[in-house]
């Protein structure tokens, strides 16, 4: 997303998306709520949503998850590099 101004509705303050048509020739910045109601239509005469035509953007990756305490995450690294505990080979 970039802070570029909407093509259809002119508002800088939205986030916005483009989409690129006619091999390059023509740009388009879109704010979310303008691609899922603005239709182009093509030489067939097909009208699409903007938003279909540009495609969703790539999710963002997952945050790493949160497994623990630093404690966890050292007894982790120790019991993979065979330094278990007790508990892990049975004893008392």
């Amino acid at each position: 997303m970039s802070k570029n101004i909407c093509f259809f509705c002119n508002d800088p303050s939205k986030d916005t998306q483009c989409v690129v048509l006619n091999a390059g020739e023509l740009w388009l910045d879109f704010c979310w709520d303008c691609g899922n109601s603005e239709t182009l239509e093509n030489g067939s005469g097909d009208r699409v949503l903007v938003r279909d035509i540009a495609g969703d953007p790539e999710p963002e990756p997952d945050p790493e998850p949160n497994w623990g305490s630093d404690l966890e995450y050292d007894s982790d690294t120790l019991a993979g590099a065979g330094y278990g505990t007790d508990e892990d080979y049975g004893g008392w």
